[in-house]
């Protein structure tokens, strides 16, 4: 059977990278759990832009860091929750792939009781990832 083509002028379909992560933010009540699960899924996502083949340049980390500041400074996190979130941050504006793994795992810990195993999965992938550079981690 021949795999089907898409026309040239066809929009590939985007994958998103944390489809749990986002959907069990979705599935929390608004307060507390949904506001870790939102920064746990932001901080994943700024990690991801400063691993692999598709990493963003440093300075357009750094300039988007600097933007998203102002709304994590809205979220009521807890002390814990909020020192997690700025660690991973804070470590994607650099190319220290061992700060970032660091980063990840203390959030890792602290957004367990939040995340569900699926979500929880994708956080673990990124970690392998930031570990071994290892492009295929994620897939």
């Amino acid at each position: 059977m021949a795999t089907p083509q898409l026309p040239p002028y066809a929009v590939y379909p985007a994958e998103f990278a944390f489809r749990s992560i986002a959907q069990r933010a979705a599935r929390l009540g608004i307060g507390g759990e949904r506001e870790i699960a939102l920064a746990t899924l932001q901080a994943a996502r700024f990690a991801m832009a400063a691993l692999g083949p598709a990493a963003l340049p440093k300075g357009q980390r750094q300039a988007r860091i600097v933007a998203a500041r102002i709304w994590f400074g809205t979220l009521a996190l807890p002390a814990r929750a909020r020192l997690a979130v700025q660690r991973v941050v804070d470590a994607s504006a650099t190319d220290d792939r061992q700060a970032l793994a660091a980063g990840l795992e203390e959030l890792i810990e602290v957004a367990a009781p939040v995340l569900d195993r699926a979500a929880s999965g994708e956080l673990r992938t990124l970690l392998r990832f930031a570990e071994r550079g290892d492009h295929t981690a994620t897939a």
